[in-house]
């Protein structure tokens, strides 16, 4: 036997009814995706891992988004750095000359991000680029290192070299004196 056709009334009544049980669905989904708390912190790894050498490492943020970091060990204190940290490229350890390089750019950073290239009088559009390296917060924790990706470090701008670094200067063009610099 044929079930009997739907009216108008019937159709308008499952169709509210079938809106209703969808918003308050995705109310209650959205409620509970928002009470969860979000990840703060991100293993790395053990301590044991990591050698003298800076290791990339690679990590998730909050947006799923991949991020390279560089760990590295100096003298009892650990640093976790931003690879990319809003420059053109990404920059390199090159251990030949233990620091940090960009490729594109030509800046210079020691082992503990410390910057190690000067200009003499910067064009403005690389004045705000002259600064150590940005750093995430870490800790260490029953033998692994965390680092927290909502604690970015920015990294401090330099002017000008310390003066108990020894720099050997070189000219681009005439207006544009280059220092490089090493700790």
């Amino acid at each position: 036997m044929l079930s009997p056709a739907l009216n108008r009334q019937e159709i308008t009544f499952y169709g509210w009814g079938a809106a209703l049980v969808l918003t308050i669905a995705i109310s209650v989904t959205s409620v509970v995706w928002f009470a969860l708390p979000t990840p703060e912190k991100f293993d790395l790894g053990a301590v044991e891992e990591f050698g003298a050498d800076p290791a990339p490492r690679y990590a998730k943020n909050n947006t799923g988004q991949t991020i390279l970091l560089w760990v590295k060990h100096v003298d009892n204190e650990w640093y976790v750095f931003d690879a990319h940290a809003g420059w053109n490229c990404l920059y390199k350890w090159v251990p030949t000359n233990n620091r940090f390089e960009d490729p594109c750019s030509g800046y210079k950073w020691s082992n503990t991000g410390r910057l190690l290239t000067y200009f003499h009088k910067p064009p403005p559009t690389q004045a705000q680029q002259l600064r150590d390296l940005d750093q995430y917060a870490m800790f260490i924790e029953a033998g692994h290192l965390w680092v927290k990706l909502d604690q970015m470090l920015r990294g401090e701008q330099r002017a000008e070299p310390l003066p108990a670094m020894q720099c050997h200067s070189y000219t681009y063009v005439p207006s544009v004196t280059v220092y490089d610099c090493a700790p």
